[in-house]
């Protein structure tokens, strides 16, 4: 079973359960069938009797001239005429009609038929009763009355009908049923493993995107299945939906793997060329010197990127570790201010305006590093004895954290790339960052569903605003 297909498993276990089911079926209708038609054979039973109640009457003188023009059946009866009228059913519908007479204190037949009179001779008469007799593996109902007209108190009716012609009603029933139930259920096997196929279908284009994928490395191949909203279109595009996922995220690892390669290409030949010079060409002290001082300076490029890749590659794999809960916004902002306040690089001043008690879902720890980043770019590209403004308000049921500084700015062409990852806006700024700080910072703030964006005029300085939403 389990090297079968699902085609082949679906098909099957919907064909046990059909059959089961037709089974099941099958009894049933035939065990109503078999109450019915004994109820409706005894109903035809006790009709034919009934019907035939009436006809029979009692008279003490007849005129001859009547009996040579009447059709009823007339017989001598005690002192009178026992007369039976023409509308009395012999036999009817298989029930066969017999009149016994019990004025002797025998029992005799008198007119009609009854097919096992001979066997039923010490079968008592029953007024209004059903007896059920086996003779020779054949029942037969009986239905007694007894006739209440004056003059023939003594006279009896029975009605007898053989079950066989219920049993031959019942066959002829379940001969119908079956054919047709085995029709259905051939039909409804066929259909369903048609429908299985259909059903399925879809899952043999995703299982041969996904060879095509793992044979050609091709990320674009997509399942096109139509439009639907069943399991197997649902699968379909969370399977696109991935692909997707893993194109970006292979893409981005491409890109971030070349943009990594490109940043420590400069520095690394920096310091190759640098100390070649001085091994080779260094004569004076000097030239060591500045030598040193470059490969320094390199170096703690290298670091700085090195580190910022490390704090971005822990970003972006383990968001997950990174929990959330509430915050208070206006502490941790007044905590990095105050620290970041005790830099004082380039003589700059940092003020800030904290409006009290916003409650953020954050993580401490991101949005503490987002808020350092920015500050931080503040300082760096900030201008001799300038100023750094940090700002937190609440609007709208969102908190708004601006950075503000007076330094250089950035021009308008380079205002829509600077969150790119690796972006610089020119060579005044090589030495100063890794280009991964402003990218961090969206990250984070997308992280918290927030979103970051900056006014700028070149030369002026820079505003960075934050926007997250309150609890």
């Amino acid at each position: 079973m389990k090297n079968k297909t699902i085609r082949f498993k679906i098909t099957l276990w919907f064909s046990v359960s059909l059959i089961i089911v037709v089974i099941l079926s099958f009894v049933s209708f035939m065990t109503v069938s078999k109450r019915v038609v004994k109820h409706t054979t005894i109903n035809v039973l006790q009709e034919a009797v009934e019907q035939n109640l009436d006809e029979v009457e009692y008279h003490d003188e007849m005129i001859d001239d009547e009996l040579d023009f009447d059709a009823d059946y007339y017989m001598k009866y005690k002192d009178g005429w026992l007369e039976i009228d023409d509308d009395y059913l012999t036999l009817v519908n298989g029930v066969t009609c017999a009149v016994y007479d019990f004025a002797g204190g025998t029992r005799d037949l008198i007119f009609g038929e009854d097919p096992i009179a001979a066997e039923t001779k010490n079968t008592p008469f029953e007024n209004r009763q059903i007896q059920n007799i086996k003779i020779d593996e054949i029942n037969y109902y009986i239905y007694d009355r007894k006739v209440k007209n004056k003059g023939v108190e003594d006279i009896w009716i029975r009605g007898v009908i053989s079950g066989e012609q219920s049993a031959g009603e019942i066959t002829d029933i379940s001969k119908l049923t079956v054919t047709i139930l085995l029709l259905i259920l051939l039909i409804a096997i066929i259909g369903g493993n048609i429908i299985a196929g259909r059903m399925l279908d879809p899952m043999k284009q995703i299982t041969e995107a996904a060879s095509q994928i793992s044979r050609g490395n091709d990320l674009k191949k997509r399942i096109d299945i139509g439009d639907g909203k069943d399991e197997v279109h649902r699968l379909a595009d969370s399977f696109n939906n991935m692909m997707t996922r893993l194109d970006e995220a292979f893409e981005r690892e491409q890109q971030f793997t070349s943009d990594v390669s490109h940043e420590l290409r400069t520095p690394i030949s920096v310091i190759m060329a640098q100390s070649e010079f001085a091994l080779e060409n260094g004569e004076t002290e000097e030239d060591y010197i500045d030598a040193l001082g470059s490969i320094n300076r390199q170096s703690r490029k290298m670091s700085r990127l090195v580190n910022d890749m490390l704090a971005f590659a822990r970003l972006g794999k383990e968001k997950s570790v990174y929990t959330k809960e509430s915050l208070n916004l206006s502490e941790i902002c007044r905590s990095i201010c105050d620290e970041m306040a005790l830099i004082g690089d380039k003589n700059i001043r940092l003020e800030s305006e904290i409006c009290p008690n916003i409650h953020i879902e954050g993580n401490e720890e991101l949005i503490s590093r987002l808020l350092v980043n920015l500050i931080g770019n503040a300082y760096k590209y900030g201008k001799e004895n300038g100023n750094i403004r940090v700002e937190l308000t609440a609007d709208r049921g969102q908190a708004m954290v601006s950075v503000t500084d007076d330094g250089i700015g950035i021009s308008e062409e380079d205002l829509p790339k600077v969150f790119n990852r690796f972006y610089q806006a020119d060579s005044s700024r090589t030495d100063k960052g890794s280009g991964l700080g402003l990218f961090m910072a969206k990250e984070i703030a997308q992280f918290h569903n927030g979103d970051i964006f900056v006014e700028s005029r070149l030369g002026e300085g820079s505003r960075f605003f934050v926007k997250i939403k309150i609890l």
